[in-house]
């Protein structure tokens, strides 16, 4: 959050330096930015792949734990055939949970790096149309790249929030879960002779 916070900031400061500079190049830099934040806006779409590879790569675990646990069962009744294609079942999910998730993020960040390039060669242009000196280009290209900069990393920090958020999700699901299946503790005091009732 304050990594968010700082970029924000800098985002915003960096803005009104530009439309210090020129009205109509800032104007082009903050469509640029809202265009990206558009388009980080689109990484909401990714959390039902990654919820549902977080539960596969669960219930991955889950099986391999369980095969383990029945590993002379499985060889005494020759259950290898019918638990290797359990495993190759639910690991052909994740897989494809997986690569769902890295495709839709791959082009995410290229539409937005693709869109940044453009934006600034646009705003180069303008500015050197409006301008009758060259005092301050290169600080404009600075500043253009610089909100390109610091827009990816704000769209990493969301990367990485939303995949720390699903495992947040995940964890309370378990939590919740195992809080509704415990068993209610007993306010008996009677006192328990395990020798005769056993444990």
């Amino acid at each position: 959050f304050g990594e968010s916070v700082q970029l924000l900031t800098q985002i915003v400061l960096t803005a009104i330096g530009l439309i210090r500079l020129d009205w109509v190049v800032a104007l082009l830099a903050i469509v640029r930015v809202a265009i990206s934040f558009s388009l980080i806006g689109l990484v909401n779409i990714l959390n039902l792949p990654n919820k549902i590879t977080r539960q596969n790569l669960g219930l991955l675990g889950q099986f391999h734990l369980d095969t383990l646990i029945s590993l002379v069962p499985i060889r005494s009744h020759v259950a290898e055939a019918s638990t290797t294609q359990q495993h190759n079942h639910l690991l052909g999910r994740w897989l494809k949970g997986r690569w769902t998730e890295h495709r839709i993020e791959i082009v995410i960040e290229w539409v937005i790096t693709i869109n940044s390039f453009l934006l600034v060669a646009l705003i180069m242009w303008v500015y050197s149309l409006r301008t009758t000196t060259s005092n301050y280009w290169l600080l404009v290209l600075y500043w253009s790249i610089s909100l390109d900069v610091l827009g990816t990393q704000l769209m990493n920090i969301i990367f990485l929030a939303r995949r720390e958020r699903s495992k947040v999700e995940r964890f309370m699901q378990l939590v919740d879960d195992a809080n509704q299946s415990a068993p209610s503790a007993t306010t008996s005091t009677v006192p328990i002779d395990w020798q005769s009732q056993g444990v």
